[in-house]
């Protein structure tokens, strides 16, 4: 079974480590050395981009590739990325394998200077980001010119427009990454960089009354109550060591104070009542369960104003797509034949066209 080839969600988001010992396995297995030096040009623009550390990753399989592989127009194109991989004296065997002589090697130093010294740029300790997780989402068009989105975890917030378009050109050179043989990185459209934080809107209360009611009836190991039978039914099956403690039959419940209920409450769990109790029926049917807060009480509607006024909540409802800058749809290329075409649709159309259409409909009439 040959060896599969890895992806971009490999490259750009397995953790150092567990990257490396496969692509290292990748080498072994298949000794496809080109593949493997675009990935490792790949780690090399993670690297630039990211907070995390994926600086001098492959290091002997670099050595093995421009020491000992058949040279390529695509290791010579890359070679000037990877000189602090080797001392002077390694560096200078492989340029002598590379290229003709170091005027050429040089000719290639110089066009990817600028490039270098951007990769090599150091990024946000992440120290100081302060537990603070950012991600950057972009927009490409594949050699098809249909869009799809890629995005990298760990990103560096303090990232300049300068770099990341570097970055993104390069990308876009490689050939490695396709999907059903069309190259997936053909052209940028659009990039962000955004906080993916987790953060809490509403924060875990205390336990409600209605908690606090149903942790007590669990302590005394009272029997659930059938709530299909009515509250009337209920009341009349109350054990009798518990009927002096339950409300009498006149009480008007209805014309009861919120202040009043409570006041009951309380005296009755103190003398620790079950909750077959009629009083207490209701709160059960209201989803005492719900002991994290997530469900206000009606009487309590401080907890649900503050739900309502935070405008946090249309800003998370946001899209991704609607974060990208939108760009004016390329224009495609049109071939000499579709061209040639288009010429004689005019010249049909201007000896053809409206006026003797007229007239025909004229004659018809």
């Amino acid at each position: 079974m040959s060896e599969q080839k890895l992806a971009t969600r490999q490259i750009f988001g397995m953790k150092r480590e567990s990257l490396e010992k496969r692509i290292i396995h990748y080498f072994e297995a298949t000794n496809d050395s080109l593949s493997v030096l675009e990935y490792a040009f790949a780690i090399l623009l993670r690297d630039a981009l990211s907070v995390s550390d994926f600086s001098g990753m492959l290091k002997e399989v670099m050595h093995q590739i421009f020491l000992f592989a058949e040279p390529t127009d695509t290791s010579r194109k890359l070679a000037p990325f990877f000189k602090n991989y080797f001392k002077s004296g390694e560096w200078d065997t492989v340029i002598a394998r590379l290229f003709r002589n170091k005027k050429e090697y040089h000719s290639f130093d110089d066009d990817v200077r600028s490039y270098k010294k951007i990769l090599l740029e150091k990024t946000t300790p992440i120290e100081e980001l302060e537990n603070q997780e950012y991600k950057i989402v972009s927009i490409f068009l594949d050699e098809n010119e249909k869009r799809h989105t890629w995005s990298l975890r760990d990103a560096d917030p303090n990232l300049s427009s300068e770099k990341m378009d570097a970055v993104m050109e390069l990308l876009t050179s490689m050939t490695i990454f396709k999907k059903e043989g069309t190259r997936l990185f053909a052209e940028v459209v659009g990039s962000d960089i955004m906080n993916c934080t987790r953060r809490t809107l509403i924060k875990r209360k205390k336990a409600t009354r209605k908690a606090a009611v149903k942790d007590v009836t669990e302590a005394n190991d009272s029997p659930a109550v059938e709530q299909s039978e009515p509250v009337s039914a209920v009341s009349d099956k109350v054990d009798n060591s518990a009927a002096g403690k339950t409300m009498p039959s006149n009480t008007d419940l209805e014309n009861m104070s919120e202040e009043e209920l409570r006041e009951i409450i309380n005296k009755k769990l103190s003398e620790g009542v079950p909750l077959i109790d009629p009083l207490l029926n209701d709160v059960d049917e209201t989803g005492a369960d719900e002991a994290d807060g997530s469900l206000s009480d009606e009487n309590e509607p401080d907890s649900m104003s503050v739900m309502k006024e935070d405008p946090v909540e249309e800003t998370e409802k946001k899209t991704f797509r609607s974060l990208f800058k939108k760009k004016t749809k390329l224009r495609k290329i049109k071939s000499s034949e579709q061209l040639e075409k288009e010429k004689k649709d005019e010249k049909l159309k201007q000896k053809y066209g409206g006026g003797k259409k007229k007239r025909k409909k004229d004659r018809k009439r």
